[in-house]
């Protein structure tokens, strides 16, 4: 215990952090960047970010597991949180200005070389 200038007293603590073990992590994979579409839907909300990566944050962190996928602006920094559960809500349409990120389908079903993306589950999804 330390005690500061004006006598209030500090609890110092060594606090370390431990590599998880192999096999233990949670990783949470998005898609790459899906540029000049959005997603169409149900907003759980929206917020301003610094960038995609502190929008696909806020949508991880979002308690309890509700946010699936986000839409981000990078010119006005809005991101867009979107529902998990509410699958068959979701369209994508093509969209200047504007990319989104979610998860990619287990098996791509797609044809002409487009890329299979979820929607909320492996249930609904589309193809770009």
């Amino acid at each position: 215990m330390a005690t500061n200038r004006e006598g209030r007293k500090w609890l110092i603590m060594n606090i370390s952090f431990h590599p998880c073990v192999l096999g233990t992590s949670y990783k949470l994979m998005y898609s790459d960047t899906i540029d000049n579409h959005a997603i169409v839907g149900p907003l759980l909300k929206s917020i301003n970010t610094n960038n995609d990566n502190d929008c696909k944050d806020a949508c991880f962190m979002h308690v309890p597991d509700v946010c699936y996928m986000f839409n981000y602006y990078p010119q006005t920094k809005k991101c867009e949180l979107f529902y998990k559960d509410r699958v068959t809500e979701y369209k994508v349409e093509k969209r200047n200005g504007c990319y989104f990120k979610t998860r990619e389908c287990e098996v791509n079903p797609c044809l002409g070389g487009k890329r299979c993306y979820s929607l909320g589950d492996q249930s609904s999804t589309s193809c770009v």
